[in-house]
């Protein structure tokens, strides 16, 4: 996986994190992770993943303002963003907020793994990268 694109997956809740870990591990992808906003930011300076994939209520800092800051910010401005929320009242917002902040899609929890791997592969050919799988 030396050549997989990085992911970094944030959320408050480890075992949501622990399973999407899991299911883009093995789908070949290296993953990285965040349990809160300013972890995201941090961890986002030092490594430049290639795609984060950002829960929306994170404590610190949330993930409508993470998204905005990684915006503002020259050096992570291009990185493609996904933003969950299991919260019914935040879809309409989400539907709404994803293009002004930059993000390229958002998903609502509960999500398959397959919904997961296809916004996944779309945001990364959306940055001109397509996912390394070991042979």
């Amino acid at each position: 996986m030396q050549n997989a694109p990085h992911i970094l997956i944030a959320d408050d809740h480890s075992n949501i994190v622990n399973v999407l870990m899991r299911r883009l591990q093995d789908a070949g992808y290296h993953v990285l992770t965040a349990l809160d906003g300013e972890e995201v930011l941090l961890q986002t300076e030092r490594d430049m993943p290639d795609l984060l994939v950002l829960d929306v209520k994170m404590p610190k800092l949330d993930g409508y303002e993470v998204c905005q800051r990684l915006r503002h910010n020259q050096v992570t401005a291009t990185i493609p963003v996904i933003l969950c929320s299991g919260s019914s009242t935040e879809v309409s917002r989400l539907m709404d907020q994803t293009v002004q902040l930059g993000a390229v899609s958002w998903l609502h929890k509960p999500f398959t793994s397959e919904e997961l791997l296809e916004h996944v592969r779309h945001a990364l050919l959306h940055r001109g990268q397509e996912p390394h799988r070991e042979q």
